[in-house]
């Protein structure tokens, strides 16, 4: 796959305190995923189509820290009348916020 150019910055969090892991990237899709023992997530794939006839398959891996997280997100997106596809990788650092509890 090809690289797909320029990419947007939006806003993203992940929350977890036990149990399933839950990523959401600017208020809008939910990206289920699981945490292990040795803090590292992944993220099922999620695909998403849009109306400007592109394709979207994402996934987020990473690992947690008593800091925040570390991850790499991988999109995948095809142009669903040529098929075209490209790839973007992400390198995505987050800092910990507590809840105070």
């Amino acid at each position: 796959m090809a690289g797909c150019g320029s990419f947007e910055t939006a806003a993203a969090q992940i929350i977890h305190s036990s149990g399933p892991l839950a990523a959401e990237f600017a208020g809008t899709y939910d990206y289920p995923g699981t945490v292990s023992a040795d803090s590292s997530f992944v993220t099922a794939p999620v695909t998403l189509t849009f109306d400007n006839g592109q394709r979207y398959r994402m996934t987020i891996a990473g690992k947690f820290s008593a800091l925040g997280f570390d991850a790499v997100v991988t999109l995948d997106r095809t142009t669903v009348a040529s098929g075209a596809t490209c790839r973007y990788k992400v390198h995505w650092t987050g800092t910990r916020v507590s809840s105070g509890t």
